[in-house]
């Protein structure tokens, strides 16, 4: 080899070198950085002439593992639905009380029972009498509180949607004006616009569930698991409304529809991709407002309903005793579901949201007596040797014993099962056809009971479940990390190795001086 060759390959090292220097130097200072990748300089051997070797820097790379990032994009997404909806049931468990504590409707469902027991042991008491309806009143009163709390959370989780909608578009609008940064670079050649953007993605998936395809130039199309384009090489812009929840809205997907949707585009016209929408923050505040939560009403509306039903007597299809319309609507004397004087007990959208609005029927309030006899009142005294005494059972009136006996326990006045719990076709919105797992033929107190832990446990299960899928999601940005993050042991060893290097080729070139200047004497 020539001095010139042995010049020009340990210049060409001496370079390569000082840009590894400056790559490892950038990964040492950003060893805090989140999301900040470690960086390498390529390396390719070139000819410098007459057959003579030499080496050149190549691009500045990044180290990146795409399956381990979609794995953890998914992740993301599975714990950001799983993260709000435990948000949002621990707020329902929390209004709801717990099943031992004695406020919860089930407790004051029993108080009310062993107040009408009492009633049964002195009827005539105007105190008992009075107790009853004290007792069915805050029985009315928690339903309420716990079925408007259902509304109110579907009510935030439809501000929510708005709000996250709107955290959406500016994410993937950063993401475009990134990816449009990284084509105009050319590419690859901007790690650490790559990595700026790899975070904003990250972002995305927790909001939205979605995959990603890396084009050759750099940059990447999102799209939903269902295959809706939310960018390509431009943001997509997603767009929805404002809508206050009642009890009945529902989100239809047809036109009807009382909740809007979210659409790609313009409001009105753009595709509707709310049915797309099953992971992230997103999908978890949509499945909350028009599944989980609505099936919770419509659990909470059938107890409610029953139990007003039942106190009329008209599931039985013998009448020898007299009903009272204990609990009503808002207008205290209609109870909701009661269509042309049939019950119509297989449609519970008639009674959406009625545990919200129950109340003790007015003339209840006027007149509590009617707890000891029914709507009829007091029965009038038959004239001398007839029959019917006001009190034939025993010092109680038949009322007291079938409310006791009936409304309360597994038959009807006939001896008869009960009409069963309702389950299928809950909350408001037909087409979506939400079930309960609840059992169907139990007693009215049985059901609330059972109700109280069947929620407290639906909570529990989403805590649990919040808490194992944030568990993964560090799990893997660890073993990401681990695979293209910096390790500050590894570069202050690259950094002496690279120092080392330098300094030899540094020198080589000071021999091959050395040589010319013995040369240039002789």
């Amino acid at each position: 080899m020539s001095l010139i060759g042995a010049l020009n390959t340990a210049l060409s090292g001496l370079r390569v070198t000082q840009a590894s220097i400056a790559a490892t130097s950038q990964n040492a200072a950003n060893v805090q950085t989140p999301g900040y990748s470690r960086k390498s300089v390529a390396q390719e051997a070139v000819a410098l002439g007459d057959g003579l070797g030499g080496v050149r820097a190549g691009k500045l790379e990044r180290a990146y593992d795409a399956a381990l990032m979609q794995e953890l994009l998914r992740q993301e997404s599975a714990s950001g639905r799983l993260g709000v909806q435990d948000a949002f049931l621990a707020r329902i468990e929390a209004l709801q009380g717990k099943p031992e504590d004695g406020t919860s409707f089930a407790a004051r469902l029993t108080q009310m029972r062993d107040a009408f027991i009492q009633l049964q042991s002195k009827p005539e008491s105007a105190i008992f009498q009075s107790n009853v309806v004290e007792r069915a009143a805050d029985f009315a009163l928690v339903m309420n509180q716990v079925g408007g709390g259902y509304n109110d959370a579907r009510q935030a989780a439809q501000d929510d949607i708005v709000k996250v909608v709107g955290q959406m578009n500016r994410l993937l609008q950063e993401i475009g004006d990134l990816d449009q940064s990284i084509f105009r670079a050319g590419g690859g050649t901007s790690p650490d616009l790559l990595d700026r953007r790899d975070q904003r993605v990250r972002e995305l998936a927790q909001i939205v569930d979605i995959r990603t395809v890396d084009r050759s130039d750099g940059t990447i199309v999102i799209m939903t698991r269902d295959g809706a384009t939310l960018h390509n090489r431009v943001p997509t812009q997603i767009s929805t409304r404002d809508a206050e929840i009642q009890p009945n809205s529902a989100y239809t997907g047809q036109p009807g529809g009382t909740i809007p949707a979210i659409r790609l585009g313009d409001p009105d016209t753009g595709p509707d991709i709310t049915a797309s929408l099953r992971g992230g923050s997103l999908g978890g505040l949509v499945e909350l407002r028009d599944e989980i939560l609505p099936r919770m009403q419509g659990e909470l509306d059938e107890l409610a309903h029953k139990i007003a039903s039942r106190f009329q007597g008209k599931d039985s299809t013998t009448r020898q005793i007299p009903g009272l319309t204990f609990f009503t609507d808002v207008d205290g004397r209609t109870v909701p579901g009661d269509i042309s004087g049939n019950a119509d007990y297989s449609h519970p959208s008639t009674y959406v949201g009625f545990a919200a609005r129950m109340r003790v029927a007015q003339a209840v309030l006027d007149d509590p007596s009617l707890v000891r006899y029914g709507d009829a009142g007091a029965p009038v005294t038959p004239p001398s040797g007839g029959s019917n005494p006001p009190d034939p059972v025993g010092g109680s009136t038949l009322f007291l014993k079938n409310v006791v006996d009936n409304v309360f326990g597994n038959r009807a006045l006939d001896g008869q099962p009960h009409i069963a719990f309702n389950t299928a076709s809950l909350g408001a919105n037909p087409l979506r056809n939400l079930q309960s797992s609840m059992p169907t033929g139990l007693s009215v107190i049985d059901f609330a009971q059972q109700l109280l832990v069947k929620h407290a446990g639906e909570a529990g299960k989403a805590a649990d479940n919040a808490k194992a899928a944030k568990a993964t999601v560090e799990n893997l940005a660890l073993d990401y990390q681990n695979k293209t993050g910096v390790n500050l042991d590894d570069e202050v060893t690259r950094l002496v190795i690279l120092q080392r290097s330098y300094a030899a080729q540094a020198r080589v070139i000071s021999t091959v001086e050395q040589m010319f200047d013995a040369l240039f004497q002789i």
